[in-house]
């Protein structure tokens, strides 16, 4: 089923093969993009367009992708970085739903279709999720970000198991006066 609403993707720089696969899907689904090459471009694109997720490169031909913050903050919702690898890419959520979020989770290349579908799912906000149905085999929120959504920090392995920890002294150790 084709997605009832256009979304925009600005990409900026070179993308990885994974990368460049999932815009594909993503393209197939009803998502329209626009390429640049440059820092310069990407900022001039953004204030003459809207754009809901932006894709940037760490390294550009005339800066970094993180130099696109401040715009992205101001002029469109989202901006992911791409850290590129020996064969594929890790990717940094640094700007979601127009808040600085840099440093609170990465994203393998193989998740990132999902989380653009989640990001876009949740810009829509009344629709029946559009672009969930509309790009086969993958669920609106991703898998890693419900595991890690799971778990408590403040918590160790035996209390995810259902077990509990005793405060304090144990038993066995307890010296008899």
């Amino acid at each position: 089923m084709p997605c009832t609403t256009a979304a925009r993707i600005l990409v900026v720089g070179h993308t990885c093969s994974s990368t460049t696969f999932t815009l594909q899907k993503l393209e197939r689904a009803g998502c329209a993009f626009h390429s640049v090459d440059t820092i310069a471009e990407a900022e001039t694109a953004m204030r003459t367009t809207p754009f809901d997720i932006v894709l940037a490169g760490e390294t550009i031909a005339d800066g970094r992708g993180y130099d696109l913050t401040n715009c992205v903050v101001n002029h469109s919702a989202t901006l992911l970085i791409s850290i590129a690898l020996s064969e594929t890419c890790l990717w940094l959520p640094v700007v979601q739903h127009r808040v600085r979020t840099l440093g609170e989770r990465a994203l393998n290349s193989f998740t990132l279709q999902s989380e653009i579908t989640a990001l876009l799912n949740e810009k829509t906000t009344g629709a029946a999720a559009p672009f969930a149905r509309a790009v086969h085999g993958f669920m609106p929120e991703s898998a890693a970000h419900r595991l890690m959504g799971g778990l408590d920090r403040r918590t160790g392995p035996e209390e995810r198991r259902g077990l509990t920890l005793r405060s304090g002294p144990r038993p066995d150790k307890i010296v008899q006066p």
